[in-house]
């Protein structure tokens, strides 16, 4: 695994059932935070990975990384990414 936390923007479709969408990602573990456009979603890597079915996920430095939307909420979501990640130095 190649983070063991996740941080997501999910960013809803207009007149998304955000809570069917906040309850499919509790389901599988993460946590969700409501936003003016969509959630912020948190959890162990490990739980994103299976819930994403993405193989290993993982910020990348200066660049946001898209993830795949989950068949089950594409007539919700717009997009899903990880924030690019800040340079350490």
């Amino acid at each position: 695994m190649a983070t063991d936390f996740l941080q997501a923007m999910v960013i809803l479709r207009p007149n998304a059932d955000a809570d069917e969408v906040r309850r499919w990602f509790e389901s599988r573990g993460l946590s969700v935070m409501p936003m003016e456009n969509g959630m912020l979603l948190t959890g162990p890597g490990a739980l994103a990975e299976q819930a994403f079915g993405a193989g290993e996920i993982a910020p990348m430095c200066g660049v946001e990384r898209p993830l795949p939307i989950p068949a089950d909420l594409r007539d919700h979501i717009e997009s899903i990414a990880i924030p690019s990640r800040r340079s350490t130095y």
